[in-house]
């Protein structure tokens, strides 16, 4: 997961377990990686240490 703040915008990334929600009032505005509950499951995307491997993997991350 990653997250950058900036004046009055964000830029969020995220990958596998983690999950990050942006919430207005009682309103879901934005939700990464997933949008509901439903595409949870247990085998999320994840991004190995090994640096040879992040050209298969980055194309699971969330932005």
């Amino acid at each position: 997961m990653g997250l950058t703040l900036a004046d009055n915008s964000w830029e969020a990334m995220a990958i596998g377990d983690s999950c990050l929600f942006q919430i207005r009032g009682d309103e879901v505005i934005t939700s990464l990686p997933l949008a509901s509950a439903g595409e949870f499951n247990n085998r999320p995307a994840l991004m190995s240490t090994n640096s040879e491997n992040w050209d298969r993997e980055v194309e699971h991350v969330t932005t």
